[in-house]
Parts: structure tokens; sequence; C-alpha cells
């Protein structure tokens, strides 16, 4: 958000095609309730729902210079920092979306089984809390549920002592 562009938030940019969401569209065509949601869920903003509002009723909100002042409104005064901070789980939150980042983990866990040599290990780096809750909650439903405290890096030991394949979550 240090410089003012399309509210786009694609990884593969304009490239995705017709079809795929951009933070536009979040922003100007889902219903508040949704919005909030987003920004709730993928970007653990306090103040989701305020800002959320705040968007619907400015909309059309189509540039991140757009979206730094609405959601600076929506914060009010206080310190840079929690404007900062909150500008980047609202960003954080939408990019989240836009890209659904939490499925592609969720994918990604639950089929690498079948591209890991029995012994082999498969290792995830999250750099968010989000990640650390959902990927072993939601990707992998035989985990031990005594092994669900939320760790930074996650660490699976592929079919340790068997010939075939599977997968099992060591969080440390």
């Amino acid at each position: 958000f240090k410089a003012d562009a399309p509210l786009d938030m694609r990884m593969e940019g304009a490239s995705a095609g017709e079809g795929s969401i951009t933070a536009a569209t979040i922003i100007n065509e889902w219903a508040e309730d949704e919005i909030a949601r987003v920004l709730w869920e993928y970007g653990e903003e306090p103040k989701a729902r305020g800002i959320a509002r705040r968007l619907v009723a400015a909309r059309p909100v189509l540039t991140t210079g757009e979206l730094v002042d609405v959601v600076g409104a929506s914060i009010g005064a206080g310190p840079p920092k929690h404007k900062r901070k909150a500008l980047t789980r609202v960003f954080q939150g939408l990019r989240i979306a836009v890209n659904d980042e939490v499925g592609a983990l969720e994918t990604v866990l639950a089929s690498a089984e079948k591209f890991i040599r029995p012994g082999g290990r498969i290792v995830v780096l999250s750099y968010h809390s989000l990640e650390d809750r959902s990927a072993p909650l939601t990707a992998i439903p035989q985990l031990p549920t005594q092994s669900l405290s939320p760790l930074r890096n996650l660490l699976s030991p592929l079919a340790p002592l068997s010939l075939s394949p599977s997968l099992s979550l060591s969080l440390s």
C-alpha cells in the first residue's frame, strides 16, 4: 500500500484472466458481512465490521490509495503504527481471499503423500497464525488432536514405519 495502484492483488496479476476475482471485486460487489468475514478470518482485523461498513459506504473503491483512505478513516486517530498494522491486516485478508491461499495450502497438504517417497519429508513454513491453524485442522483429518497446538513451522515426517506413503504431521 505504499504506491497507489488498481485493487487487484492476484498473484498472477492481470494475466489471471476474466472470471478471477480481484480485491476490487470483493470490496465493490460482495456483501458487507462477507467483506467483514474476509477481514476478520483472513486478516485477523479486530475492526473488520467497521472497516467493511465504511468500504461499502465508500463504493466504488478502485485503488489502493482509496482503500488506504477508507481504512484510515475507520481506524480513527492514534499512533501511525496502529493505522499501518490495520492496513497490513486488511491487505493480507484481501490477498488471501483473492488468491484462495488457504484452499491452495489445504490442497497441497492433502495431496502431498502422493508425491513424497516413503520416509520422505515435507516442510511447510507458515508466516502467520492463520496458516498454523487452518493447515493441520482441515487438510489432514487423521492428525491426532493432541498435536494441534499452533506453531510457526510445520515439519511432516512421511511413512516412517511403512513402505507405503502416508501423511502424518509433527508440530514442533
